[in-house]
């Protein structure tokens, strides 16, 4: 196959075999060299296609598209190997490409006549697990201007397969792993793992697995599944689990904390419970962090531990002093960036003290980076503005500045506002 006045790629008695084998077996791209032109061909293929060279034939023809084309349709014939060369007539010329030649109505490209250089050049493939782009590219020297770009793309409609592999049917109580096994034709991008219809969470990577905090829900009968997915957005479901989630005495969940000493000799205590519960140190945290113009009431840098990527653990400031739960704001620290999050966030009082409590779950709420990946940094604010303090450890605001709780974490399936260094890193996103 060629355009005429050149080495032919496919003229020889050896190679039409060859490529006709080629054709039949719908490979993708074939390459022939000892060319001084660059000519590449559409797809070629089809059930009644019998290529003979220097004989056209419409029946050979699947893809007449220019550059674009779909994997297992066809054969793309690429004849290269024009590095550098420039057969010419004499004339300073490129040797004469024939349009009236037989095998050119099925070439989709070629180097023109007319050009001294323009065969300078190489050929070069980008290949991906669903795709194979073709480029040829000008060489130093080169004033025709011919380049070449095209691309064949396979159609994944395959969708992976998963199985839940843990827990197994039976009965469930604490943390959970849940563990999953996915594969696909060209990869997974990610497992997703459900308790009924509600998402607990992610795994980019394998092993997929998440660590699932029964003591979250009640006790009682549920079903678990795992999603897996791939690049091309098939998703498959696995087979369901049935568990039973019976936690006696709490569920397991145990308790830590810490007291920090506050404003005006108040005290500040921290107190976490969950299965993030073991609070490996803590101390004051830098107070040129807090925002300006108010007043710091506590601050506090403390990390803790999970048993799992995942895990969700609850956190309960005992600000030491009473307020007017209206004026209290939370705020959390991204760079340099303070957002509200008071919505997250619950107030209570006993008449002597003032409580904020919030649930911080790793890959979840209060993850920057949004990835259980067992290691969260997130300074938190709590101020309280206009209202004075009343009862133990008071501590009274003038009207005009605000009063403020910094608290500095690093945690573990915590809630971006406090951070944690969890026992096991796991690439987790929920």
């Amino acid at each position: 196959m060629n355009t005429g006045g050149s080495h032919g790629g496919t003229d020889y008695s050896t190679v039409t075999p060859l490529f006709n084998l080629a054709i039949d077996e719908k490979v993708d791209l074939f390459l022939s060299g000892h060319e001084h032109n660059y000519e590449r061909s559409k797809q070629i293929g089809g059930a009644s296609c019998n290529y003979t060279f220097n004989t056209y034939s419409a029946n050979c023809i699947a893809d007449a598209n220019a550059n674009t084309y779909t994997a297992g349709n066809g054969t793309i014939a690429v004849i290269t190997g024009s590095t550098g060369g420039n057969y010419n007539t004499g004339d300073g010329l490129m040797i004469a490409i024939n349009a009236s030649d037989p095998d050119y109505q099925y070439f989709a490209t070629t180097m023109g006549r007319g050009s001294a250089d323009e065969t300078r050049g190489f050929s070069k493939f980008d290949v991906t697990e669903t795709s194979i782009t073709g480029h040829f590219v000008a060489g130093v020297g080169q004033t025709g201007g011919f380049t070449d770009t095209f691309t064949i793309t396979r159609n994944d409609t395959t969708a992976p397969t998963v199985s839940l592999d843990t827990p197994t049917t039976g009965t469930v109580s604490g943390m959970v792993n849940m563990a999953a096994t996915a594969s696909d034709a060209v990869g997974v991008t990610k497992v997703e793992f459900y308790q009924g219809a509600t998402k607990l969470g992610e795994d980019l990577s394998s092993p997929y697995a998440y660590g699932w905090d029964t003591t979250s829900v009640a006790n009682g009968n549920y079903s678990l599944t795992a999603k897996a997915f791939d690049a091309a957005g098939n998703i498959s479901t696995s087979s369901a689990v049935s568990v039973t989630v019976s936690n006696g005495g709490g569920g397991g969940a145990t308790t830590s904390s810490f007291t920090v000493a506050g404003a005006n000799n108040s005290s500040v205590t921290f107190t976490v419970a969950g299965p993030c519960n073991n609070i490996t140190s803590h101390e004051v945290a830098d107070a040129s962090k807090a925002p300006t113009g108010q007043t710091l009431l506590a601050s506090a840098d403390f990390s803790m531990s999970c048993a799992y990527a995942g895990d969700a653990t609850t956190v309960v400031i005992n600000l030491g002093a009473t307020y007017d739960t209206s004026h209290l704001r939370v705020h959390k620290l991204a760079g340099s960036t303070l957002t509200d999050i008071t919505s997250h966030a619950t107030f209570g009082t006993d008449g002597n003290y003032t409580t904020v409590t919030y649930t911080v779950t790793d890959g979840g709420f209060g993850d920057e980076d949004t990835l259980a990946n067992a290691i969260v940094v997130d300074p938190v604010y709590v101020t309280v503005a206009g209202a004075s303090t009343t009862g133990p450890g008071v501590l009274a605001d003038t009207g005009t500045n605000s009063v403020l709780l910094t608290i500095v974490g690093v945690v573990v399936a915590v809630l971006g506002l406090i951070g944690a260094i969890t026992s096991r890193v796991k690439r987790v996103t929920l």
